[in-house]
């Protein structure tokens, strides 16, 4: 039996939610927050000489502002290559008034031997959804709103390639334009060699995601392995050593491409690729936090690894991410190629905390995953990466989001882990006549019996009882919603993706128990809504979604 439970303190209104120990605001009537829960080698760098610095300030008062809106579109997947040695483009693009923040790509590779030469070529933005930026480094487009996904192929091809592209559109009253600034390095120059290219934001805008590409499509053994951000500092080795979780203002977009047992010869070319707010617009409004997560493997032959990272309610909208196959230890050692040169990327994209891609005109999307692939032979001491880069205004709540990974800076989440590393735990458990009591956290969240010292005590806590049932027939869930104070009116109403479970269920004395459910064998997304009886005293609100697997 396991129970996923979290509790968060409610937000001040069109503010940012209340850090421990600080003072918030009395607003009229009541709020009842209702939160769902569940061998080292020399590397070629290039990196764009632009002058560099932190976001513009400014000690004025913050006008109101509009949170961080974000809509993943995507047209579904191209298939391809169907022949050796060569590339597809596909491309996903962004309505009227949307701008591109970052995009995605997600290859379907089959798992036969042809799959080892799938791979990554390329993923970018594009001023019309297929000219690609390749000229002079510096600030080649602006105001972008579409997004190339590039697909390449090796000695070998399956019938059953394909290849998904993501376009992540952005609009805020923040940022009304963008600028994509991009640097190119001459390289990798020898096989098995990495070659690095860093692209850096102009002083006082702020960086909103990245990409990466190499050329030629017709050198099989060349791709990018890795995409990522970054800062142009010493600290970082001038973007050889990725963004930690929980850093704020990465301010440039690093590209590492990799030259496996083929020619290391030019014209081969590492292009990296950074998306930039205007200039001169003031962004002080405006925080970008990274979140990233690293695993071992994949380190057996023709094998993937998937990696997600979460963005935290707190810290906002996803705005992009990216990816990296490695010798680990991004973040403190740089940039390592991974244990086998036939090592690629897969998949860098957009999705739920489970790993699943985002569909089309999706505005929840809360994660970014990687996906990593060997070639043909074992690869020892091999790791996965991914980051998420999450956005938010100063005075715009932070939106309803999935579990965030670990807060402590440069500590990844650790699979089956309860909670972050130093994190505190408490009770923060429920009980049911008849079942045994329940309790525990989500991986990397925190819990607490008691709200911080100077929060106030309205808070809501989601449980959700997961029963498997015996030879793999599913399971049952049950779900329970306490509701602070306990005297708000109203019902809640469960629901698996889009279909809901039973009927409206009362909240008594601020707690709600039910229905008992019997799903499927798979995944599940629950997420509960709170209607109140009068909405003058209690606001209504949709918890976040808690995804679990029977």
């Amino acid at each position: 039996m396991r129970a996923w439970s979290r509790r968060w303190a409610p937000r001040t209104p069109g503010g940012e939610a209340s850090a421990p120990g600080s003072k918030v605001g009395i607003s009229q009537g009541r709020r009842a927050v209702l939160v769902g829960v569940s061998a080292p080698l020399v590397l070629a760098t290039a990196v764009v000489t632009v002058t560099l610095g932190p976001a513009a300030t400014s000690a004025a008062a913050q006008t109101p502002t509009t949170p961080v809106n974000v809509t993943v579109q995507t047209p579904g997947a191209t298939r391809g290559p169907a022949s050796g040695l060569s590339e597809i483009k596909t491309n996903a693009g962004c309505g009227r008034g949307a701008l591109i923040s970052g995009g995605g790509i997600n290859q379907t590779i089959d798992t036969a031997t042809a799959s080892n030469g799938n791979h990554v070529n390329g993923t970018e933005p594009s001023p019309d959804g297929s000219t690609e930026s390749t000229g002079t480094p510096g600030v080649v487009a602006t105001d972008v709103a579409r997004w190339l996904a590039l697909g390449g192929s090796g000695a070998m091809v399956d019938s059953s390639f394909s290849t998904t592209a993501f376009a992540l559109c952005l609009t805020s009253n923040l940022i009304t334009h963008t600028q994509v600034v991009m640097n190119r390095l001459t390289g990798p120059t020898t096989a098995s060699t990495p070659a690095v290219a860093v692209a850096s934001c102009p002083t006082t805008t702020v960086l909103l995601g990245g990409g990466a590409r190499t050329t030629p499509a017709n050198t099989g053994s060349l791709k990018p392995i890795a995409s990522y951000p970054t800062f142009h500092n010493a600290a970082h080795d001038f973007g050889h050593k990725a963004a930690v979780d929980g850093d704020t203002h990465p301010d440039s977009w690093a590209a590492v491409g990799l030259n496996g047992g083929g020619s290391g010869t030019t014209p081969n070319t590492t292009y990296a690729y950074a998306i930039c707010s205007q200039p001169g617009a003031d962004t002080s409004g405006v925080t970008v936090t990274v979140h990233s997560h690293e695993v071992s493997g994949p380190t057996t032959s023709t094998t993937s690894q998937q990696v997600i990272t979460t963005c935290s309610p707190p810290d906002g909208t996803l705005i992009s991410g990216g990816a990296a196959i490695s010798g680990g230890n991004l973040t403190t050692k740089g940039f390592t190629a991974p244990g086998s040169q036939g090592d690629h990327l897969n998949g860098s994209f957009p999705s739920n905390t489970s790993g699943a891609p985002a569909g089309n005109g999706t505005t929840t999307a809360t994660s970014w995953t990687a996906v990593s692939h060997t070639g043909g032979v074992d690869s020892p001491q091999t790791f996965s990466e991914a980051w998420a880069l999450c956005a938010r205004t100063n005075s715009a709540s932070a939106p309803n989001a999935g579990p965030p990974p670990a807060a402590n800076p440069g500590i990844p989440h650790v699979p089956g882990s309860t909670t972050a590393p130093g994190s505190p735990t408490g009770p923060g458990s429920a009980t049911i006549p008849g079942l045994p009591p329940i309790s525990g956290s989500s991986p990397g969240s925190t819990t607490s019996s008691a709200p911080p010292s100077g929060m106030p005590a309205a808070m809501a806590t989601l449980t959700i009882i997961e029963v498997p049932v015996p030879l793999n027939l599913g399971g049952i869930a049950i779900p329970i919603a306490q509701v602070t104070p306990t005297d708000a009116a109203g019902t809640v109403q469960s629901q698996d993706g889009t279909t809901s479970i039973g009927g409206p269920v009362p909240v008594v004395a601020g707690t709600a128990i039910g229905p008992v459910y019997v799903l499927h064998t798979g995944s599940h997304s629950l997420t509960t809504t709170f209607t109140p009886t009068n909405a003058a005293n209690v606001q209504p609100l949709t918890s976040n979604t808690v995804t679990f697997t029977f």
